[in-house]
């Protein structure tokens, strides 16, 4: 083989075909390697593309694990209601000591504990049978990263959880 011959003189003989000459071969490949506006503009909504998908995969991450998280949250404060000396203040704490991960959250929780329906005071007085539902809402921008809650709109991040303080005695049906 000919050391006299550049790479691109033997590539163009086998996509020019036999009675092309090398130069103008030569001329055709270095051509295609030229990036003009199109390849940068193709490449620039390519990009743009996959950086829109990789925050709406990032906020629907951070979403779903803090509404598990508050979900968690809500059923510590139905537990915590159903204990015979809890107060609301309890409760409360109990919700907010499963959201420490999320320090943003802090101060914006908002929490509506029922009795049976009713709202309750600061005694909950459980007593056998009573059903105790707790609602946990936050806004969902205290759990996104801060340059992504700017972009996405504002909506809220909602958990209920429902507990029945157990009966002392047994049921007839159980004897």
């Amino acid at each position: 083989m000919d050391r006299d011959h550049t790479s691109y003189e033997l590539l163009a003989h086998f996509e020019a075909g036999e009675n092309a000459e090398p130069n103008t071969a030569v001329e055709s490949i270095a051509r295609r390697h030229i990036r003009d506006v199109r390849w940068v503009l193709k490449w620039a909504v390519a990009i743009a593309i996959l950086v829109v998908a990789a925050a709406t995969l990032l906020e629907f991450g951070c979403l779903m694990a803090a509404e598990r998280t508050l979900n968690f949250a809500a059923r510590a404060g139905a537990m915590e209601a159903t204990l015979p000396r809890a107060t609301y203040r309890s409760v409360q704490a109990a919700v907010e000591r499963r959201l420490s991960g999320y320090s943003q959250m802090h101060g914006q929780v908002q929490l509506t504990l029922l009795r049976d329906g009713q709202a309750v005071g600061q005694q909950l007085q459980a007593g056998d049978g009573v059903r105790f539902s707790i609602v946990v809402k936050a806004p969902a921008s205290a759990a996104l990263p801060a340059w992504l809650a700017k972009l996405t709109p504002e909506q809220p991040l909602l958990a209920r959880a429902e507990r029945t303080v157990p009966g002392r005695q047994l049921q007839r049906s159980q004897l």
